[in-house]
């Protein structure tokens, strides 16, 4: 046999030649079958208090039972974002065919808790600044700096 046969969570088959498995680098998050690692991130308005999100993030992932607890899941607070202070979680699943389902569950537990406790998911925001800008009119209205 000159490839090998994949079969993907997606119930899609993959042919890979074996010479990439000697040339290459393989991924196999179902090797072991019992755990797999997963991360789960959020991001938080500025003004927002770390250590409420914290928490209520730790609160959240360790009370998923399909998360483990061993080795502990963590919380990061990964970066100052453009709109947002950024979290991180990292932690062991049990499922490893289903971990997207885990992480589904476990954001919408966390936009209920936030919802709850007041915490604000913000949306990416811009401030645009114009300099010497050219300002047009209509013939009808009189130029801007007659009307300031």
């Amino acid at each position: 046999m000159r490839a090998t046969l994949i079969q993907t969570r997606d119930d899609i088959t993959i042919i890979v030649p074996n010479s990439k498995f000697v040339s290459e680098e393989v991924v196999n998050d179902s090797y072991t079958g019992e755990k797999i690692r997963q991360h789960v991130s959020v991001g938080v308005a500025y003004g927002s208090d770390v250590q409420k999100v914290i928490r209520i993030l730790k609160e959240v992932v360790e009370a998923h039972p399909k998360v483990l607890q061993d080795p502990k899941p963590m919380v990061l607070f990964q970066d100052f974002g453009d709109s947002s202070l950024d979290f991180d979680l990292r932690f062991w699943g049990t499922d490893i065919w289903g971990k997207d389902i885990t992480a589904s569950d476990i954001r919408t537990e966390i936009d209920r808790r936030f919802r709850e406790e007041g915490v604000e998911i913000p949306f990416p925001q811009r401030d645009v600044h114009f300099k010497n800008a050219l300002i047009t009119t209509s013939k009808s209205q009189p130029p801007l700096s007659e009307r300031i």
